[in-house]
C-alpha cells in the first residue's frame, strides 16, 4: 500500500513538472515606486479570462503564475496604484523577444512609471 502512495505522489510530481515546462510562467515586479493595489493580466478587467496578482508592494516581485500559452491571456494588463490611478497596457512582444507570442518558459514583467505612463521591461528568466 505504501508503494502505491509513493508511486502516486511521484506521478503527480512528474505531471506537474511536465506541465510547467510547457506553460508560460509570469511574475510581476513593481518598479513604480509606489504600491500597486491590484494587478490583472489578461484580456479585459476582473473576469474569467484574467489572472489576478493582487497587491504588490513597491520594489517587490510576485510569485510566478502559470498562464495558458494563448496570447489573449497575457498580452493585455491593467493595474491600479495606491493613489487610485489606473494603467492599461498592451504588450507587443516583437519589440521585446522578437516574436509575436511568448514561448513556454519563465518571464518577469517589470513595470515602472515614466513620464506618467507605465513602462515594461520584459525579462526572460532562466
Amino acid at each position: 500500500m505504501r508503494w502505491l502512495i509513493i508511486i502516486g505522489l511521484f506521478m503527480t510530481f512528474l505531471q506537474s513538472s511536465c506541465n510547467d515546462s510547457e506553460s508560460v510562467q509570469i511574475r510581476i515586479r513593481n518598479n513604480t515606486g509606489m504600491e500597486i493595489e491590484d494587478f490583472w493580466l489578461g484580456a479585459g478587467g476582473n473576469g474569467p479570462s484574467t489572472i489576478a496578482y493582487g497587491s504588490i508592494e513597491a520594489g517587490e516581485t510576485t510569485d510566478y503564475q502559470a498562464v495558458e500559452p494563448v496570447l489573449a491571456r497575457y498580452r493585455k494588463l491593467n493595474f491600479i496604484t495606491v493613489d487610485g490611478r489606473q494603467y492599461l497596457d498592451t504588450i507587443y512582444f516583437e519589440e521585446h523577444v522578437g516574436s509575436a507570442e511568448l514561448a513556454p518558459g519563465r518571464y518577469t514583467f517589470a513595470y515602472a512609471l515614466v513620464n506618467g505612463a507605465a513602462e515594461l521591461t520584459l525579462i526572460v528568466d532562466q
